[in-house]
């Protein structure tokens, strides 16, 4: 096995917008000083990723656990058995839990003074809506009036039948671990923050052919930047990677997450 050059991770960061297709999200809000440390994250903040157990690596102060990665890595190869263990884990990896855990841990830096971190933001916009949403508040109508994904909200959130390998992985993981009519989330990608309402499931002949009919509603980091500069909001996502420098905990991250990404 080898490692991943750097220039091969630029490039798949490079080319994150053409890989998932959904074109919503962005980069986080207030750049950091050069060299200017992320803080750690405040104790009460929602997990970015939800799985309990060991720690595969930090990307600043962010957990990464194992069992996401395993999970994503599954789901993967569901949708393309060739893959070998090693590439699908280099993948999800470099492609899906690095850059959401980065952009997240960007997103926790305090404001000025007692000002909430964007993280805390967001959060409270989810929480607001999955609250209406529990009331019986309409999906679509929420949609319209509080998603910040331009090209999905005016359709009410609707971003077509998802395939397993479409989009953000682990929206398109999210999607396949539940039933119609079920809302599942806060799922956190290097877009922001999504609710996501399954509509319909469509069971093809393989794993390859299932397709899930989905809405959702985004809390984005930076929805705007993704649309008028979107080569610069694939570099900061880069950017945000390296800023992350992360902290191996699992040995066997060293063979995929190249030096210039480790602190």
């Amino acid at each position: 096995m080898r490692n991943l050059g750097v220039a091969s991770v630029k490039r798949i960061a490079t080319a994150l917008l053409a890989v998932v297709g959904l074109g919503c999200g962005g980069g986080a809000n207030g750049d950091p000083a050069p060299g200017a440390q992320t803080p750690s994250i405040q104790a009460d903040a929602p997990p970015c990723f939800p799985d309990d157990g060991p720690v595969a690596f930090r990307a600043g102060a962010v957990p990464v656990p194992e069992k996401t990665v395993q999970r994503l890595v599954a789901h993967l190869r569901a949708a393309a058995p060739g893959l070998s263990a090693y590439d699908a884990k280099a993948q999800v990896v470099l492609q899906t839990v690095l850059p959401a855990a980065a952009m997240y841990a960007a997103g926790a830096r305090r404001g000025d003074g007692d000002a909430p971190a964007l993280i805390e933001k967001l959060a409270r916009r989810a929480a607001d809506a999955r609250a209406a949403l529990d009331a019986g508040e309409d999906f679509g109508k929420l949609a319209v009036e509080r998603s910040d994904c331009r090209r999905s909200k005016a359709r009410g959130g609707e971003i077509g039948a998802l395939g397993r390998l479409e989009y953000d992985l682990l929206l398109a993981e999210a999607a396949f671990s539940g039933k119609p009519g079920q809302v599942v989330g806060p799922v956190w990608t290097r877009f922001g923050c999504h609710l996501l309402k399954i509509v319909e499931a469509v069971d093809g002949a393989s794993a390859q052919m299932d397709r899930r009919r989905v809405s959702h509603l985004l809390f984005a980091y930076d929805e705007a930047r993704q649309h008028e500069d979107q080569a610069g909001w694939a570099q900061q996502v880069s950017d945000r990677m390296k800023e992350a420098k992360v902290v191996i905990e699992n040995e066997s991250y060293k063979k995929i997450i190249p030096l210039d990404y480790r602190k």
